[in-house]
């Protein structure tokens, strides 16, 4: 049911089937965001505070990475409250890899309303490291 209902988008009214004793019953919902209203929620991604853009055809050669996002600015959020600076090349984002900022929301809202994130990455000097983000939504 979650991949039918994941094809539409709050504020979609969508007709429902269900059993109850015995009888298959349909009613028309109308879907709704994890705010309770039928707005659409982009905000996974300003939540982190951060503005990325796609590394370098340079630095992906010199660091043998095949994807990776930089962090070129920090304005507070959950990336600069867990320690990461400017310049920081994202790789992956729970174990997924990430090349555009919208790979970066994409995964975010899948993620589970308690569930943390980690991102890994590595510095223009060559040190690897890795966040772990309080949940996001």
């Amino acid at each position: 049911m979650q991949e039918q209902i994941g094809r539409y988008s709050p504020g979609n009214e969508v007709k429902v089937g269900y059993i109850r004793n015995g009888d298959l019953r349909n009613v028309n919902v109308v879907l709704r965001n994890t705010k309770g209203d039928t707005s659409i929620v982009k905000e996974s991604l300003s939540l982190l505070g951060a503005e990325f853009e796609p590394v370098s055809e340079a630095d992906r050669a010199h660091f043998q990475l095949n994807s990776g996002v930089q962090v070129t600015n920090l304005s507070g959020g959950k990336l600069k409250d867990a320690g990461v600076q400017k310049k920081f090349i994202i790789t992956d984002v729970n174990k997924i890899s990430v090349s555009s900022k919208e790979d970066i929301e994409r995964i975010l809202m899948q993620t589970t309303d308690k569930k943390p994130v980690l991102v890994e990455g590595i510095y223009p000097d060559g040190q690897y490291a890795y966040y772990v983000l309080k949940p996001v939504k």
